[in-house]
This record gives C-alpha cells, structure tokens and sequence, in this order.
C-alpha cells in the first residue's frame, strides 16, 4: 500500500524567524543522485518521543511534540529532518539540542540545552537543515521540537481525517497513511526505510473517543482540560526497531471484535456498528499469523494485532506495525451477501498484510529500490496462507491469471521499468507500487521456489529474517541465503530477472530425434507493441509431455536444442508446465495443433490451459500471429467448466468488445460469437442458482449471464430486470450484472437510490458501477457529475472512473469532461495521492486511435505532474499498441467472422 507526496511542496514553516531561509526548488532533478536525496549518514536515528493532539473532530489541525534521540556519527555544524507542511513554529518554540550521556547507574543525564541558529527549508528534498551555533562533536544527542502545528487534511496520505455518516449524524475518524514518505507530514523524521528506530508515541484527544497505535496503551491521563473540554492523554508502550512509514495511530468512535484463540489478541475495529462485518477477514488473520509463523519458522514477535477499517483510504490495506488498516471494502463484509471475487479478496489482502510483519516490516528493504523483497514476497506468501486455509479454492489457479497474467501484461510494456529499480524522489517511489514490483515480484519469487523446492526455500527464508531481524537487506542478500540454502547458482540465474525490464517470449519447434523428440527453442523480449531488443534472460523451463513427467531445462543463451529421449515425437508437449516460468510460449504450428485434444479433453491442468489462451491472445495484440488462430483456439474452450479458466476468456472477450464496439462493420459479428462461444456455459449453468452449488459454478453462471447479455439475448435481459424489479433477493454473484441490466433498461433512478441507501461495501461498490453502464448522453453527463460530488468517496472514483471508460460513449464524455475540469479533479482527490494515477490510467486504458494516443500524450504535456509520469507514457503506449492491432488485423477479423460467424443466408 502506498501514497504520495507532490515534488515541490509548500513551505514547511508557516512562520519563519528572520534567520529562516528557503532554499530554491528550481533545481535540474535529471542530476540529482540518491545520496544527495537521502539525508546525511551521519546522522542515525535510535528513538523518538512523540505526543500529537489532534484538535478532533471539529477542525482539521493538529498540534504535535517530538523528541528524537540522534547518534552524530561524525563532526557536523547541521542538523536535517524530513518536513512537509508542518509549521515548526522556530520563532516561538525554537528547535533545541543539548548531549545524551547515560552515567554509571546506567540512567540518562543531560547537558544544557542549546537552540539552533538558523533554518533552510528546502522543498524539492522536502527537509529542513538547521544550523547549529557550535559544532556537534560525535555521540548521541537529543534534539527537541517543543512545539509544531500541521493539518489534518482530507487527502488519505500523512495525518488525516475522514468523514462518513451514521444514525447519528456527520462524524470523523482520524488516522495515518505514512508509506512509502508521508510520516514527514505528521513530525519531523528520518524518514528513510533504511533509518529505523524505537517509537514512544502519545495522543491527546476527547475523552470519549477510541485511540490505537502500533503499541498496546499503557497510562491513560484523564480530564486534561484545554479550552474548556476535558481530554484524555493516552500513553502507548515502546516500539520496537521500525522505519517511520510503519508508525501509525487511529483515533474515532469505534467498536470491535475479537478473536484469542491463536494465543494472540486480534481485533477489527470499525466505526460503531459495523465490526462484526470484520468476521471473516478475523477469521483469516486468525489462521495467517500461526500458518506464517510455522513457514517461516520465525514467532510473530508480539501478542496482539489491531486491524482497522478506515472510511476514506487511497489503498487496498497498510501492513502497519502490529496496526493494519483497510479500506472499509476490504475488511468489512457480510458474508451472505458478497460475491466470491470479493471474499477471495478479503482473504488474500489480510493474509497479505499478516505476512509483511515478517517480509516489510522484520526485515525491510534497504531503500526503496528494494521495496519488490516486500511486495512482491508478500503478493505470493498471501497465496500460500489462503491455499492453506481454502484448499478447495485452487487459489494457485486463479493466480496464474490474476497475478502471472497481471504480471506479463505490465511488463510487456516497453514504459515498464525493472524489478529493482533505482528511485529517488517520493513520486518516483510511488509509481513503483504498481504490478512490477507486487506481481512480477511475485512471479520470480514463485519460479525459485518451484525450482530450489519447498523446504530449501523455507530455509533460506529462515536465514534471510533471522539474519536482518529489525535491519535492512538488499536483493543481494536475499540471493546469498537462496544459495546457501539450495546450493544452486540463484544470483547467477536471478539477476536479470529483477534488474532488467520485461521478460522473454520463447519460440519452440520440435523434430524427430534418433530415440525421441529434439526441442529447438529460441528466445527474445517481449513487447505489446510487436517490436523486441536484444535482452536476454538465463530461463528456467519446466515441461511435461502426454506421457513424460514434469522435468526442468534451462534455456541459457539466445537459442538451444535438447534432445528429449523420453518424449514421443507425435504427442504433445506443454511448456511451462504449471505456469511458474515468467515468459510466453510461441508453439510451432504443429505442435500447437497437438494441444488441440488435451485442451478439448481438459486433460492439460487448468492453469495450463488458461495460459495457452492469455499466450495466444498477447501474440495476436502483437501482431505474432494472426487473430482468425487465436478465435479459432479461443473458440475450442466453449466447453470449458473451471472457473479460474472463465476469468481469463471473460477478461479478453470484455476487450475484444471494448475494441471491436466502435466498429461497425465487426461488432455485430462479434456478439454473434460472443453468444455462441458462452450458450452452452449458459445452458449449463441457467439463470437460477441451484441448491447446494459451489461458490465457483455461482461465479461461473454471472459468467455466462452477464456475456449473454453483453451478446443482446433479449430474454435473459428480461430475466434479469423481471428479478430486479421482483423485490426478492438477488444472489450476490448476480448483483453486477443485474443492476446493470436495470440501468440500461430505464432504471437508473431507483439504482442510485440503492446506492444513497446502501450501507455495505459491497453494495455500494456494485450499485455504482452499475450507474456508469448507461448508455444514454444526458445520463452520462449526470453520472460524471454525481461521481466527482460529495456523495462519492473519492477512494471509490476508479470503479465508476472505469466503468465510464470502457464504453465509447461514456468514455468519451468522461475524457472530455477530464480534460475541461482537470485542476478541480486534482483538488477532488489530491496531487500526491497513489488514485491520479489510477484514474488516469483507467479513463484512457480503452482508447484505440493514433489521434487518441497524441491527445493524451498532449494533455499530459500540458498538465505535466510527476507523480503520474510513468502512468501517463505507459497510457499512450497501450493506445497505439491498441492503433496497431486494429488497423493490422481488422482483415483478419473480418475472414474469421465470414469464415466461423455468418452463415450462407447471412452472406447473401
């Protein structure tokens, strides 16, 4: 989880002394190095003492106190902090500093204090330097803040607030977001991963009112009277070693559930009347926390942890020391009536959240460029936790297109940018939250994991967490315990997996050996756009034929061949078997027509199934292969059953329809394919649910529901509305689909009331995405409006945001409109915030003409903002990418509908 920060920000001092100077921002950041970024070495951190006093609920400020205890490392007349936004008050609570001696008895004493002489703000380095009036010699100091002022602002990053409503009125919650460089927002810090400390922390506020911190509350000061109202002083034990985005604190009027059970204290909090929604994602940690401990082999280090729901938060979850927050959507839910995607969800974002207190916040990475040990560790441990937990999930399957398929499809962009990549400013740093570092993260860590086996790599994990317990590692590290461990040749292998972009496509094609089958096998990057370089990758490949085992060949140069004794020349053979290589596979004609059967059959495993389609879709967007193969490969799987399969081909007939829609002389074809490719899903499944059906074959019947649908099947959209206007109880799966059906057949009025009304996550998350699936002009334009008012959390504006998008119409007056409102969207939702990028990148992400990239490259141009630099160039090379696959493959659209779609009859 992460927010952001804007590269120039205001003045970190409200009001300055005459000695008070601020130093330029116009500054050529192309020069600028890491080390003129981080603050100087010299100067370590070791604890804080923070007190903050919210002036909460009614205004939106806080007054705070910091005291930070510094080893100065070497000779040095400055002192320098981290500091956005906070008012330091210089001229009259003056910075001080005086010598840390600890005497004899083992017990501090001090020396006279002394104040500073001057202070810079700096704001492109966003930190103050103080200058000191005599030259501190090396030892350990404290320097005091006695006294600073900051807002508790509405934008989800720092020290902020949140408005939400209840049977008792307008109230407010409180809370920080601090990842990956926003704790400088809330005190003066260090605020580098690499520069952990210990964190004693107190807050002041009504007395009434619920107060959290990473620490279980140890003192608790009542009746402090201050302008007349009485107040509590709450005092929280001392942290551990932490980076400063791990504190946290949360103040509101709260209740919560609890679970003991595992030997830890595991709570959800929630605004008053809503815990008990947290059950199941209770009933998940409960699980992950005893199931990472015994992976690990490493005890959670404490015996309590705190989650909480947060009305308004820009990001899934925040793994906070001992104190996760959620957004309300991803910790609250009412288990009989939420989909299942939803539920899975749940689960594998608090398994998530669990495994950082081992990956993240144990162990941490050095700076950020590291931050993929954490992620992207993270993203496949909460798979391992929730496969453990719901075996009959077959987790493992769906991560193969929701997290591998994720993985490849960001990463074939020639804008991506490595695994480990080096950043430097926080705008940089939180563009790099994205599917690189989570997904691909993921991925390589899964392909080592498949390659050195189970319990070698939970030996090498052991080692890594042990061997920087409350330090900082870098990816060297972690190759060196890999190899340790298993004893193979990982940094040698790995290396250019993380620190290059992109991975390979591998070409293969077999002839007949003297007592089997010869594999030639090639390999070069692939890109979307159809173009390659000339990166190479030492790739691991495991395959399997009809009648061999699973075995693993290493592909080390551009291209080789292998002689397989054991493979029968005519049978067919699947690489990347299992799906744990990242890399697509261009098979040979004939030896793709081999797979024809197995796939047919179901007899191939079903990830493997689902990623010979996601292949051979990439392969004809790059313009590899003509797209008449891929529908007529596409077309073999209208007897698919296994729901992860579905996800996939549902994924790519929802983009062929966003790219053929506007194309008239296409797009009637196409339905007609769509219909025939999901009848018999359809058929299977029908419209009611059936007694004692699993949660998949549910998922399975909005499936083929909601593609019916799309296809114009007049009589299941009548179904669909009789259900919705019937008043009885529509199944969870089916909400989506059937308030869409609703709005576009003239109930948009009473949907939007469903969503004024509705108080679950859930359902206010689907009544809304149904609004933006109208189709007509002046209830679009309304629509727009009504998401960027005050009835919309601007948390939620990516939902409606690609909703509209995904429509021509819609998606059209939505980037118009974008365009024409663009300051006030950046005052809606915040400059520094991880959403602009979210909604940027979905309101562009069905765009399809060269014009269209220009436009976006242009407005981008004009409005140029850091902080979604990356998103906007990966924007406009997805739209020409789109450009080119229609222009060059629009006759080969065109020969296989006349050729598979339209009948003699049609034709003439």
């Amino acid at each position: 989880s992460a927010t952001t920060t804007p590269l120039c920000c205001t003045t970190m001092s409200s009001t300055k002394s005459p000695n008070d100077t601020k130093l330029s921002s116009e500054f050529n950041t192309s020069n600028v190095t890491l080390e003129d970024v981080l603050l100087p070495a010299r100067q370590i951190p070791r604890h804080y003492d923070l007190t903050f006093h919210p002036f909460f609920p009614k205004e939106n400020e806080f007054k705070g106190y910091a005291k930070i205890l510094v080893d100065i490392t070497e000779k040095t007349s400055e002192l320098h902090f981290h500091s956005v936004g906070l008012d330091l008050q210089q001229d009259k609570h003056p910075v001080r500093v005086r010598p840390f001696i600890v005497d004899s008895k083992s017990q501090p004493s001090t020396h006279g204090w002394t104040t500073v002489k001057s202070m810079k703000v700096d704001e492109l380095f966003q930190k103050v330097v103080f200058t000191l009036k005599h030259d501190l010699q090396p030892g350990p100091y404290e320097v005091e803040f006695p006294e600073f002022t900051g807002v508790l602002n509405d934008e989800m990053m720092g020290f902020y607030r949140s408005k939400y409503e209840d049977s008792e009125g307008e109230k407010y919650m409180a809370s920080t977001q601090f990842e990956p460089c926003d704790a400088r927002r809330a005190f003066p810090c260090i605020d580098q991963p690499q520069s952990k400390a210990t964190f004693s922390v107190s807050i002041i506020c009504e007395e009434n009112l619920t107060v959290l911190s990473n620490m279980p509350e140890i003192g608790r000061e009542v009746h402090i009277h201050e302008n007349g109202k009485e107040f509590a002083k709450t005092i929280f034990a001392q942290t551990g070693k932490l980076p400063t985005y791990l504190v946290a604190f949360v103040i509101g009027d709260l209740d919560y559930i609890e679970d003991t059970s595992s030997g830890i204290c595991i709570r959800v909090y929630a605004r008053k009347g809503q815990s008990h929604l947290g059950k199941f994602a209770l009933k998940s940690a409960v699980h992950s926390l005893p199931f990472f401990s015994n992976f690990f082999r490493v005890p959670y280090p404490a015996r309590h942890l705190n989650m909480v729901a947060i009305p308004s938060f820009s990001a899934g979850a925040m793994e906070n020391e001992f104190l996760f927050t959620f957004r309300e959507s991803r910790l609250l839910l009412d288990e009989n009536n939420v989909d299942f995607s939803n539920l899975k969800a749940t689960a594998r974002t608090t398994s998530h959240e669990c495994s950082h207190t081992w990956f993240g916040n144990r162990t941490t990475g050095k700076y950020w460029t590291y931050l993929w040990l954490q992620e992207g560790f993270a993203r496949f441990c909460e798979h391992l936790a929730v496969d453990d937990q719901f075996p009959d999930w077959n987790i493992f399957t769906e991560y193969a297109s929701g997290v591998l398929g994720t993985a490849l499809d960001l990463d074939s962009l020639s804008s991506a940018h490595p695994v480990e990549v080096p950043v430097k400013f926080p705008e940089e740093i939180n563009e790099i939250f994205d599917a690189i570092s989570y997904a691909v993260g993921s991925v390589i860590i899964r392909m080592i994991y498949t390659w050195i086996g189970r319990e070698s790599f939970r030996d090498a994990l052991h080692t890594y967490l042990n061997r920087f317990v409350e330090s900082n590692a870098t990816t060297e590290d972690l190759w060196q315990c890999m190899e340790e461990a298993s004893g193979e040749p990982i940094r040698e292998a790995m290396d250019g997996w993380v620190k290059q972009t992109g991975y390979p496509l591998i070409t293969v094609y077999q002839e007949k050996g003297d007592t089997g089958t010869i594999l030639h096998i090639k390999q070069e990057r692939f890109l979307q756009n159809g173009s390659t370089d000339d990166s190479l990758w030492k790739v691991p490949i495991w395959l399997k034929g009809a009648k061999t085992d699973k075995e693993m060949i290493f592909l080390n140069g551009r291209e080789g061949s292998f002689e397989m004794e054991n493979l029968p020349y005519n049978d067919w053979v699947k690489l990347n078997f299992g799906q744990t290589g990242f890399f697509r596979v261009k098979y040979s004609h004939e030896m793709m027509q081999h797979l024809h059967k197995p796939i047919r059959e179901k007899t191939l495993p079903a990830e493997d199934r689902l990623m010979i389609l996601s292949d051979t879709f990439a392969l004809a967007v790059a313009r590899k292969i003509p797209v008449d193969t891929y529908m007529d490969i596409l077309s073999m799987y209208n007897e698919e059953t296994e729901y992860a399969v579905w996800m996939e081909i549902s994924g790519q007939l929802s983009e062929l329809r966003a790219l053929l829609m506007p194309h008239d002389n296409l797009y009637p074809a196409f339905e007609k394919f769509l219909h025939r490719l999901t009848e018999k899903l359809y058929h299977r499944y029908g419209f009611e649910p059936k007694e004692g059906e699993s949660q998949a074959d549910a998922q399975l019947r909005n499936i083929a529901i909601s593609k019916q649908i799309a296809a114009q099947n007049d009589s299941v959209k009548q179904k669909a509305l009789n259900l919705f206007l019937s008043g009885a109880e529509i199944p969870a799966d089916l909400k989506r689909t059937v308030y869409s059906t609703a709005v576009e057949m003239g109930k948009y009025d009473q949907v939007k009331a469903m969503y004024e009304k509705a108080d679950l996550p859930f359902e206010k998350q689907v009544t809304l995405q149904a609004l933006c699936t109208t189709k007509s002009p002046e209830r679009i334009d309304q629509t727009i409006d009504y998401i960027f008012s005050d009835k919309v959390r601007s948390q939620d504006l990516y939902f409606p945001i690609a909703g509209l998008a995904y429509h021509e119409v819609s998606r059209d007056h939505l980037w118009k409109f974008m365009k024409k409102n663009w300051d006030m969207i950046l005052k809606h939702i915040g400059k520094g915030n991880f959403l602009l990028a979210a909604v940027f990148k979905y309101a562009t992400r069905h765009f399809q003409t060269q014009d269209e990239a220009r436009d976006v490259a242009d407005f981008f141009k004009q409005h140029y903002n850091k902080s979604i630099e990356r998103t906007a160039n990966q924007a406009e090379e997805r739209i020409r990418t789109h450009a080119m696959f229609m222009k060059e493959q629009m006759l080969s659209f065109e020969k296989y509908f006349v050729r598979q779609v339209y009948s003699k009859e049609d034709l003439s």
